[in-house]
């Protein structure tokens, strides 16, 4: 099913936007119970899920006292003696108002174990968001391989129930890359998400390739203005998987960038990129 519900951000390039059905049968809620019962995938998503939650309990307002500010006069009678009788107070930077969202390249480099390390993370990622009711958008890009079609895949659209989890299921590679568009989208489309904190990810394995591009130079600058300009609304961080050189990710994404060469760390490495985004604001 397409939508003509999203703006398209580059001149002369059309754009097929699918949300994804639910993937309900039988078959996907044994598949998807059986990757739950993982241990692997139940102490990331755990041990995630608990550090959020300790990060926002932290995030509370607090007493800082000097020596300028507020008089308070307790402080005055201690038996101690103290110059910090003045009393300044923090506000929480309400870092449990956070939204993401999570763009996964579906190109057919994509195809095989690094689909499925993409799949899992991404599946991790949302178990651990709804436990700590973090709101989430997962979209697949690729192309149509002909003419200038850029094509969305949109998984959820910040309704992150089980079953919309379970099309999590149908994230596998398919043509090319088109990565400038996907992030120009989502961009739009978590600026008009209310939230105080935003973030952007972008799990990519190699350098932009679509028909879009006539060379490899144009899609990195094209990428590169696209998260220059996403960065603007939410931190943009491109996580690199498998074992391309990441020269050309590290120029597109600058400092907020991740290599996971071992598929299998990816889910681990992301968690913590996003744990510390969090504790910064």
């Amino acid at each position: 099913m397409s939508s003509n519900g999203f703006k398209n951000t580059n001149k002369g390039v059309s754009c097929q936007n699918v949300i994804v059905p639910t993937y309900d049968t039988d078959v996907a809620q044994q598949l998807y119970t059986d990757i739950m019962a993982r241990s692997d995938m139940a102490t990331g998503i755990t041990r995630l899920a608990k550090n959020l939650k300790s990060i926002f309990e932290a995030d509370r307002e607090e007493a800082v006292y000097r020596q300028s500010g507020k008089l308070v006069t307790d402080r005055l009678q201690r038996s101690s003696l103290t110059a910090r009788v003045f009393e300044k107070k923090i506000q929480p930077g309400e870092k449990f108002d956070t939204a993401v969202f999570v763009l996964v390249d579906e190109s057919g480099s994509m195809r095989g174990g690094k689909s499925v390390a993409a799949k899992l993370c991404v599946i991790g990622l949302a178990e651990a968001f709804e436990k700590v009711h973090i709101p989430l958008y997962v979209m697949g890009f690729t192309d149509a391989n002909y003419g200038n079609k850029a094509v969305h895949r949109h998984y959820i659209t910040w309704n992150n129930s089980r079953k919309n989890r379970q099309k999590l299921l149908q994230i596998e590679g398919r043509q090319g890359n088109f990565d400038g568009y996907a992030i120009r989208t989502a961009t739009e489309i978590i600026k008009k998400k209310q939230a105080v904190h935003k973030l952007l990810i972008v799990i990519s394995d190699g350098e932009p390739a679509s028909e879009f591009y006539p060379n490899w130079e144009d899609g990195i600058m094209d990428t590169k203005m696209a998260v220059q300009e996403g960065n603007r609304i939410a931190p943009v961080v491109g996580v690199l998987i498998g074992s391309e050189n990441p020269t050309q990710h590290r120029e597109m994404y600058g400092a907020n960038f991740l290599h996971c060469s071992n598929p299998n760390d990816m889910f681990k490495g992301i968690a913590k990129a996003i744990e510390k985004q969090i504790r910064s604001w």
